[in-house]
């Protein structure tokens, strides 16, 4: 075999025998690590995160080393996308004639009444909060909040 392969016996036998060095057996240790931080995080992380984990329980390697050994093991974070704000806003839909004509200053209450919404950021996801302003007075007439940003949100049900 060695002949055909166009080794020495002797390099054959000390490749063999070879015993791995410090740094493949601390790579190894390192990468049983990387795999449970890996685990533990939902796979999200990549070698920077991974890294400050490795840092902070004692294991002060460089970044690329982190990045070497994860390649080596097939390990890649997943990417979260960043969530967006998307209007789903249809075209055909019915809309409702503008009233107000620009007009921001009103003599009577309770004649006209304007609406905004905005998104308040919580534990539990989005909500979204909408506030009726009486244009007469200025002042704050009722509010609602909602999971979903839809037009129940804006409609108030007179009585």
């Amino acid at each position: 075999m060695c002949l055909i392969l166009g080794v020495q016996r002797s390099g054959y036998y000390r490749w063999k025998n070879k015993r791995e060095s410090v740094r493949e057996n601390e790579n190894k240790k390192i990468s049983g690590i990387i795999k449970d931080i890996y685990k533990k995080h939902n796979k999200i992380y990549g070698s920077p995160k991974i890294r400050e984990e490795l840092c902070k329980i004692g294991y002060n390697v460089n970044h690329k080393r982190v990045e070497r050994i994860m390649k080596k093991e097939g390990i890649r974070a997943k990417v979260v996308k960043k969530y967006r704000a998307v209007s789903y806003s249809n075209k055909e839909s019915e809309f409702m004639p503008n009233i107000l004509g620009r007009k921001f200053k009103w003599e009577k209450l309770n004649n006209a009444w304007v609406t905004d919404i905005t998104y308040i950021w919580t534990k539990g996801g989005w909500v979204y909060l909408c506030v009726f302003l009486d244009l007469c007075s200025r002042s704050i007439v009722g509010w609602k909040v909602s999971g979903k940003m839809d037009k129940d949100l804006v409609v108030i049900v007179r009585m």
